[in-house]
């Protein structure tokens, strides 16, 4: 007979075997390491509530399988892995965790509803995946009631869980919100760690009472690519991949043709160029439109393509010809040779359909195994979804009314392990969208700053907002436009020598800052990041206007420096019309001073956001 206290589990090295799993396959895993450690830390002083966040496509799922190995090495008896509500997206991450030999397997609800009482006796550690919706929650917390404590990983956090009902009279929050409250259960001991790459609602909102001393941030991989290429914070920056901007009233059908177009020249470039001869498959990512009909029409026209070049049409592999002159004369012969040899291996899938809803689907174009492979759809592309070896993109949705920074920077496919391919990638984006998105990615990318120094706030301007209105805490927050006023300083005999002309650009600013002695007189993300990298007309940018000693007036508080109105006059900053950051000390005769900071451009006024009195504030 066998005696069971003999056998030992030898199952407390999970996360030493999945870090090496990683370094054998070539991938580095310092950012993993530092961020499993940063979790650690803050568990074991005791926080409840952390945030982990980090670039759009910049590896979270490799991290979250480290991270979950690692829990279950230190005893956490159960690691939920909440996932956005779409079938698609809960069988891609189960399976990354499966493929990557996690113990034990992850189990979905189903599984743990059908051994709930199996579970329940058992001592044997558990991962279950559950999709975010309040149906499958409340299943959820009946089967692990009996398990505590429970530490739930929550991927897209932004989604869904936030309490979008925070400001209604009755405080009744929203079904999933309670119920990712009550799987929790901060009172067992449970632990809330929200992983997203858009955490402006999860600090806005205080999901799951978070504060900032509980966010970590998650660096990408060496190989990433992300913001910085595609949405530079200097416009002028050349362009490492291939931007086509479509101008006007285009022809979304015939554009997307030519996109097509040049996917099948540029596989079969690199293809033919491979110097170790080893064939690569490719996809192409359309999303026009949310609306299936329009997903329908993108299929037609991507079907018409490839029929096309199967019969084969002597028109198409004449315009075919024309491209990969222009391009790459001396490969004219074998890549229409490649082409045309390669013609049928080509695959067309519509994403979030109701004619096609295989949960196979969504593998067949995030893991390409044809050398044109062709994804078209609506919202699940736009979330969650991890396209490898995405060598184009012909996005053109957009919306008609301001555009939400979480949305948009979800729908960033373009992000990721981009830069063995990047040469010859192409974006195809019309103008004035990406002229919006451009200044969206600015703005966040801004905030993040913030968020670094310990000082979250979040940036909105014109047509660009940080998050829907609704997920805000109205009751906890602070927006401010137009005029930022300082804390109260002495104005001394060297500052007002120094400010009692006006002065442009950085230099004069930080001299004019030096002596402000010990006074945090404004955010410092706006005084380290903000005036440096948004300066579109360099030092002319910066206007720090003349120093003013103001007098008692129906609108003036002499005595506490404020004015409901701005302290700038609609002349004063005419004067300078290629500014766009103004700077102004006013002063009374005790010679008590504020800063005031007024940004102004042609986009309209930023406003900055904050919540105040949050947990650990």
């Amino acid at each position: 007979m066998v005696d069971l206290s003999e056998l030992k589990d030898n199952l407390n090295a999970r996360y030493e075997s999945q870090i090496s799993r990683l370094n054998k396959s070539g991938a580095t895993t310092n950012h993993i390491q530092d961020t499993v450690l940063n979790v650690q830390k803050l568990l074991k002083e005791g926080k409840q509530s952390l945030v982990i966040y980090g670039e759009p496509q910049s590896g979270k799922t490799e991290m979250m399988i480290c991270l979950t190995s690692k829990l279950l090495d230190e005893g956490y008896p159960c690691v939920v892995i909440l996932i956005t509500d779409s079938l698609d997206l809960l069988v891609q991450n189960q399976s990354r965790f499966r493929s990557a030999g996690m113990i034990p397997p992850p189990s979905t609800l189903d599984e743990v509803i059908a051994n709930s009482e199996v579970i329940s006796k058992s001592n044997s550690p558990l991962i279950v995946f559950c999709k975010k919706n309040s149906r499958d929650l409340e299943k959820l917390n009946v089967a692990l009631r009996k398990i505590q404590p429970k530490i739930i990983i929550d991927d897209e956090a932004d989604y869904a869980t936030p309490n979008s009902r925070i400001n209604s009279l009755d405080k009744i929050p929203t079904k999933i919100n309670e119920r990712v409250t009550e799987l929790v259960s901060h009172k067992n001991g449970g632990v809330w760690i929200g992983v997203t790459a858009t955490p402006a609602r999860l600090d806005l909102n205080a999901t799951l009472d978070n504060d900032k001393k509980g966010w970590i941030r998650f660096r990408p991989h060496d190989k990433y690519v992300g913001a910085e290429t595609f949405f530079p914070l200097d416009p002028i920056t050349k362009s490492s991949f291939n931007l086509k901007l479509l101008n006007g009233q285009f022809d979304q059908g015939r554009e997307v043709k030519k996109a097509l177009k040049n996917f099948v020249v540029n596989v079969a470039i690199r293809n033919i160029s491979n110097s170790e001869n080893s064939h690569e498959n490719y996809s192409m990512v359309i999303h026009t439109s949310g609306k299936k009909d329009d997903q329908k029409d993108d299929h037609k026209i991507t079907q018409k393509f490839f029929h096309d070049l199967v019969l084969p049409k002597q028109e198409l592999y004449d315009e075919l010809e024309q491209i990969i002159s222009a391009r790459r004369p001396d490969l004219l012969k074998p890549v229409l040779n490649y082409i045309y040899n390669n013609r049928q291996q080509y695959l067309i899938r519509t994403i979030n359909s109701d004619a096609d809803r295989k949960t196979d689907n969504i593998k067949l174009v995030t893991e390409p195994q044809t050398p044109f492979t062709v994804a078209i759809g609506g919202n699940i592309i736009s979330r969650g979804v991890t396209f490898n070896n995405l060598l184009s993109l012909f996005f053109t949705r957009n919306t008609s009314g301001r555009m939400q920074q979480d949305t948009y920077i979800q729908r960033a496919r373009m992000f990721g392990n981009r830069k063995p391919y990047l040469q010859d990638m192409e974006i195809y984006v019309p103008s004035l969208l990406y002229e919006d998105w451009h200044r969206l990615f600015v703005l966040h990318s801004l905030a993040l700053t913030s968020v670094e120094l310990g000082d979250p706030i979040w940036l909105e301007e014109g047509r660009i907002k940080a998050v829907a209105a609704g997920a805000i805490d109205k009751s906890r927050l602070n927006m401010v436009s137009g005029d930022i006023k300082s804390n109260v300083f002495e104005m001394t005999d060297d500052l007002l020598d120094l400010t009692h002309q006006t002065l442009t650009g950085y230099k004069n600013f930080e001299k004019i800052i030096k002596k402000i002695a010990n006074k945090q007189i404004l955010p410092s993300f706006i005084i380290e990041e903000f005036l440096k990298k948004v300066s579109p007309t360099g030092d002319k940018s910066i206007v720090f206007h003349s120093s003013r000693l103001i007098s008692q007036s129906k609108y003036t508080d002499v005595k506490n420096l404020d004015r409901p109105k701005s302290f700038f006059g609609g002349s004063e900053l005419l004067r300078y019309p290629d500014a766009v950051h103004h700077l102004l000390i006013v002063y009374n005769e005790n010679n008590l001073a504020r800063l005031i900071y007024k940004y102004k451009s042609n986009r309209g006024q930023i406003k900055f956001l904050k919540l105040e009195n949050a947990n650990g504030n």
